[in-house]
């Protein structure tokens, strides 16, 4: 039996050797492109069948010419409006949302996306109504624009505007803070570990802050909590410190709040004969007066207000009502903001001066301008076939849209920045490093002739792109 002589291995530097490269999100899905579509099936051929008809199709003497057939022979006009670039499939929902942002694409804001489809209703001579409450096949959302005579629109899905169906997880993204619900809110207190250290960050910001609170809690900590037994150390420290924030909360909410912060200042003189679980509920009162204060400053002497004040002494269920509503006005406040929905901003702040059933009418209103606010995914499914079947045309333009996302990589260089470079190559002595340096501005210089536009602007040309192409669309299959 024979054997192959051993050779020794012998460690070579490899000097030249192809970066590792993460696939792009601009990439394919591969699960969608699975092998190469062949002739006759490429979109240039499909869009030529399209125009020319099969008969003009078999007049093409072989695949080279098909493909020849180039899209720029066939007018833009006829082109765009050969599909609907606003399908069910292009918003991008139902999605995953991410527990982290890192590596993910930006995408276009809301601002400066409706800024561009707007004006290029306008160009195309579309006069839109705007923020129309629209109801059509059961669908009831409000359309950012729309054209009640050509029965032609949009409605920009943003983050405020999901609805059922458009989120894909069941956790903490998808919880709908609802009128009339108990809040109920849990303390959380750290370890006294955390301050028994007086070289620690957390003591030395106590001893830091000249005021009475911290000069109280650093005496417990240092000479009170040391003494108590093991059984009484985890109740008394979070007294303590309960008694310390709820002083913090008080100084910051005093020029807005000051009758009501007296008279908790007063009661708070003697904290060890007030019940625990009540120290904890003017706490987190305390916490949304702050909230209030900020969002709804004129309100704050309001009904609603002065009613959560009132209930802070009677029962959890009566209290955590009432932190709940408030709770849910702030949230949908800054939904109101985004949208700039008038008509929702309005009733939010009527719900403040009234009570009662009064209050509760205005609650239902809120509920029923939500309702339109939000667009489920079964709408936009309806809206689609509605458009397959020529009934109306509402554009559903979500940021979720892959095509609209881009990315930085790098910060984008200009012409001026390369030019003062440039002006700077003559002060390096080192000749390999000024020749480096050269060889980096013909790369850059390269790439800006390739790349005139940075990512964002590509982004927003090619919205403008396909908002164009529905409008053309929708317009051909309306017969204008």
């Amino acid at each position: 039996m024979s054997h192959s002589k051993k050779s020794k291995l012998k460690v070579v530097p490899v000097k030249r050797y192809n970066r590792a490269k993460y696939p792009s999100f601009h990439d394919p899905n591969p699960i969608d492109h699975p092998d190469t579509l062949p002739y006759p099936f490429s979109e240039k051929v499909f869009k030529m069948l399209c125009t020319m008809g099969f008969t003009g199709a078999l007049l093409l003497s072989s695949p080279d010419e098909a493909e020849a057939a180039a899209t720029e022979d066939i007018s833009l006009e006829k082109r765009d409006t050969m599909v609907n670039p606003f399908t069910e499939k292009m918003t991008g929902l139902p999605y995953m949302p991410a527990s982290f942002g890192t590596g993910l694409p930006s995408r276009l804001r809301r601002e400066e996306s409706i800024a561009v489809i707007n004006r290029v209703f306008r160009e195309e001579g579309v006069e839109l109504d705007s923020m129309v409450n629209f109801e059509k096949d059961g669908v009831t959302v409000t359309a950012n624009g729309y054209n009640e005579e050509m029965k032609l629109g949009y409605v920009y899905i943003g983050y405020n505007r999901y609805g059922e169906g458009t989120i894909r997880n069941n956790g903490r993204m998808n919880k709908k803070w609802e009128f009339n619900e108990t809040y109920k809110p849990k303390m959380h207190y750290p370890s006294p570990n955390k301050y028994k250290n007086k070289n620690k960050y957390s003591y030395k910001s106590l001893v830091k802050e000249d005021k009475p609170q911290n000069k109280s809690f650093v005496y417990f900590i240092d000479n009170v909590y040391p003494t108590l037994g093991s059984l009484q150390k985890k109740n008394r420290f979070e007294r303590a410190y309960l008694t310390f924030k709820i002083h913090n909360e008080l100084d910051k909410i005093a020029p807005k709040y000051p009758v009501y912060v007296a008279d908790i200042r007063k009661s708070m003189e003697n904290p060890d004969r007030i019940n625990f679980g009540k120290l904890e509920k003017i706490y987190f009162t305390l916490g949304i007066l702050r909230q209030t204060g900020g969002t709804f400053p004129e309100y704050t002497e309001s009904e609603m207000v002065r009613e959560l004040i009132r209930t802070v002494d009677q029962s959890d269920k009566k209290w955590g009502k009432q932190m709940n509503n408030i709770h849910v006005l702030i949230g949908l406040k800054r939904v109101a903001d985004n949208e700039k929905n008038t008509a929702l901003l309005k009733l939010i702040k009527a719900s403040f001066a009234k009570s009662g059933k009064a209050q509760q009418d205005i609650f239902k209103e809120i509920e029923s301008t939500l309702d339109f606010l939000k667009i489920d995914l079964w709408e936009i499914q309806r809206i689609d076939i509605a458009a397959e079947q020529n009934r109306y045309f509402l554009a559903p333009i979500s940021q979720r849209d892959y095509r609209f996302t881009y990315k930085n990589f790098s910060r984008t260089i200009s012409k001026e920045d390369i030019k003062i470079i440039e002006e700077q190559i003559d002060k390096i002595t080192d000749p390999v490093k000024r020749e480096n340096r050269r060889k980096w501005i013909e790369r850059k210089k390269k790439k800006l002739t390739d790349n005139p536009l940075d990512p964002k602007t590509k982004s927003l040309k090619l919205l403008e792109e396909q908002v164009r192409n529905y409008i053309h669309w929708a317009k051909s299959q309306m017969g204008y």
